[in-house]
């Protein structure tokens, strides 16, 4: 099949998605739009497996074969008062299929060199790749900085055949993460883009005069995020906050907010700056009051004195008024945190699953 043929084919299926899309949209309709999306999608396929760039048919054909045989069962299984399940099963395959090719984590130099030898290995077997990374999802409301090896990692999966690109869980910390996702949408643009002539700008345009303070605290944030790469704080079965507490040192805590305390004073009385400039302190103040209580949780358990006692309700209760305080807001995610710390229970995070149940449904009401 020649790569005109692809292209045309690749045409037809889109145009059946978007008629699939709008054929779901509507009860009477859905059952004519299941079936322009299947067409399209086979086409697709068909195209993708007979088309000049692929190799190796034959293991490709033998997973698909796999995937269809354990999709085939659970469809016939699932009741369709179960749906929401069988979506919730299928998107595992999703998130499987992402684990095993793209990046998990900038907090994990172990993980970011295995994750491109997976991907140098796989492109020996197809010319074409479709890049789908979850780094974006653990940062878990710290302070990160990454862009620098982002865009190096993306750099290189543009040069050896990436043809697509999907950034998943944008989580929306932005007192945290927020130069990444900014620097992220101008590499994914150009992905030859001068990294640091686009943290520039972004301090330069967003704080104004405060710029070459934010500009230090991001670089400082930058080496701390190495510095937490390289113990491999992100690694499946573990806590990263715990593995994280030893580098969170009292001097780096110290040198960040010198750097914030130094642009409040070069922003003086520019509202909007000062306004950004507390949108990144949001981030630093989750990060004091998340290690207070995971360290006030293990002390605790090491020993269970009426004095740690006190000092982890005291911990906990500071971090609840947190979560109370910023609950709606873009700084950072209190909902995402609450859910994910909620699942891992009162061991980890000592958070009270009734309270967070209140809290969530509360956030829940007022968005209604």
């Amino acid at each position: 099949m020649s790569g005109g043929v692809v292209t045309a084919a690749y045409i037809v299926a889109a145009i059946l998605f978007i008629f699939s899309l709008a054929g779901l949209s509507r009860h009477e309709t859905s059952q004519r739009g299941n079936l322009l999306g299947i067409t399209g999608m086979a086409i697709a396929l068909v195209a993708t497996i007979f088309g000049p760039y692929s190799a190796n048919i034959g293991w490709i054909i033998v997973a698909m074969v796999i995937g269809a045989v354990i999709g085939i069962r659970l469809a016939r299984k699932v009741e369709m008062t179960e749906m929401p399940e069988l979506v919730a099963v299928l998107h595992s395959f999703v998130g499987l299929a992402a684990v095993l090719v793209g990046f998990n984590s900038y907090m994990s130099d172990s993980d970011r060199a295995n994750t491109l030898v997976e991907w140098d290995g796989l492109t020996r077997v197809t010319k074409h790749m479709f890049l789908r990374p979850n780094t974006l999802y653990h940062s878990y409301g710290f302070p990160l900085v990454f862009t620098h090896r982002m865009a190096a990692d993306l750099r290189h999966c543009f040069d050896t055949g990436m043809m697509g690109v999907d950034y998943d869980s944008l989580i929306h910390h932005w007192g945290g993460n927020g130069l990444n996702y900014y620097v992220l949408s101008k590499l994914l643009w150009n992905p030859y883009a001068d990294v640091d002539a686009i943290m520039a700008d972004y301090c330069q345009s967003g704080f104004g005069p405060a710029a070459p303070a934010i500009q230090r605290y991001f670089d400082a944030v930058e080496q701390q995020t190495n510095r937490i790469a390289g113990i491999n704080a992100w690694r499946r079965g573990k806590i990263p906050e715990q593995e994280m507490i030893p580098l969170w040192t009292k001097e780096v805590m110290q040198e960040l907010q010198g750097h914030l305390d130094q642009a409040k004073t070069l922003a003086a009385t520019d509202a909007a700056v000062l306004e950004r400039i507390a949108v990144l302190q949001v981030g630093m103040d989750y990060v004091r009051l998340q290690i207070a209580a995971m360290t006030a949780i293990e002390q605790e358990k090491q020993e269970a004195t009426p004095a740690n006692k006190a000092a982890k309700q005291a911990a906990l209760e500071a971090r609840q008024q947190f979560y109370r305080q910023y609950k709606t807001s873009f700084a950072i995610n209190v909902p995402m945190l609450l859910f994910r710390q909620q699942s891992r229970s009162d061991l980890f995070y000592g958070v009270n699953n009734e309270e967070a149940k209140r809290l969530l449904q509360q956030m829940e009401d007022e968005q209604a």
